[in-house]
């Protein structure tokens, strides 16, 4: 009944837009259509009916018949096992009583190790997460998690890797990429979220722009306060070299002290 419903409702879409409540109830549709189709590509999975074409996994059926790309064909798999594998979501998920996002949170958190307490809690924690938002459930699950780990037979962890590493682009921004463990990415969370500024509506940035402008602040005073035992002075901010008759220039050129050039602009 509710695919007929979505259809009439994108039907009509020609003739008048979506409300905020057809698009809320259309959205609904869409998710419980999607999850009856991942539940679909589990039942062919378990069943090998994709073989009768000649198709070696479910995956590669998906890409054949469907146009899948390799993506997409594997993200519907794994969603399609993991609600074929514990009804309480997969009832959760035609019903609307989750959404996607939160299904997501769930298959997350619920690994191999942990997978057969989740079965014991599932209808529980289902109704937990219930009439939280994503960002809610992924904390819940992840406490769940924890809680699971400690009581089941767990591996030694593994020490938590930290990475940062950066270069200079051509035009001089810095480009890079970072992995945070739990613990450094609690405290830079924490430390962005209290530096990250808005300044009403008039305040054009994205909020990209506005985590880097906080990231910016935490660093600029940490230049400023830090100390290092045995030193009776701040260490510079930034080390500027330029020269002297170059000050009143129109176009004057400085550099830091690893020799890279700064613009008369900065």
């Amino acid at each position: 009944m509710y695919d007929i419903y979505m259809c009439s409702i994108v039907d009509e879409m020609e003739e008048s837009e979506l409300s905020i409540d057809d698009f809320v109830a259309v959205w609904a549709a869409h998710e419980r259509a999607s999850a009856r189709l991942a539940l679909a590509v589990g039942r062919f999975d378990a069943s090998y009916e994709f073989a009768a074409d000649g198709a070696v996994t479910i995956a590669a059926w998906l890409r054949h018949r469907s146009r899948m790309s390799d993506r997409d064909a594997t993200a519907l798999v794994a969603r399609g096992r993991f609600l074929r594998d514990h009804q309480a979501v997969a009832e959760a998920a035609l019903n609307s009583t989750l959404s996607a996002g939160q299904i997501q949170a769930l298959r997350t958190n619920v690994t191999r190790s942990v997978a057969s307490v989740f079965d014991a809690h599932a209808a529980e924690l289902v109704e937990i997460i219930a009439p939280l938002d994503v960002r809610a459930t992924e904390q819940a699950c992840r406490l769940w998690r924890r809680n699971a780990e400690a009581v089941t037979e767990q591996p030694e962890p593994a020490v938590p890797e930290r990475q940062l590493v950066s270069q200079r682009a051509c035009d001089g921004s810095l480009i890079g990429r970072f992995v945070f463990d739990d613990a450094l990415a609690a405290e830079f969370e924490q430390a962005i979220g209290t530096a990250l500024t808005w300044e009403g509506n008039d305040d054009l940035r994205s909020v990209g722009t506005r985590q880097a402008d906080a990231l910016f602040d935490v660093v600029a005073f940490f230049n400023a306060n830090h100390h290092k035992t045995g030193t009776p002075r701040h260490r510079p901010h930034v080390e500027v070299s330029i020269n002297a008759n170059d000050l009143t220039a129109t176009h004057c050129c400085a550099t830091t002290s690893d020799g890279d050039p700064l613009p008369a602009s900065t």
